[in-house]
């Protein structure tokens, strides 16, 4: 699981920080860092993932998604 903090302003997505996680330490700490980062300078849900953290990095995504929603 993947809990996220979004922030928007107008309809720009102006950071996305990961509030909580109960993925492995270490293995999903680059996906954590980079996955949100991605996010925000693409304005957009298709990000790459993270080679080796791919569930991490599809969690954080699917974060954003839902609360978008």
């Amino acid at each position: 699981d993947v809990t996220v903090e979004v922030v928007f302003e107008a309809d720009k997505i102006v950071s996305v920080v990961v509030t909580a996680h109960s993925e492995t330490p270490g293995l999903s700490d680059p996906a954590i860092a980079n996955v949100p980062a991605a996010i925000v300078a693409q304005q957009s849900l298709a990000v790459d993932t993270v080679a080796g953290a791919t569930v991490t990095s599809e969690a954080a995504v699917l974060a954003v998604n839902n609360a978008l929603k």
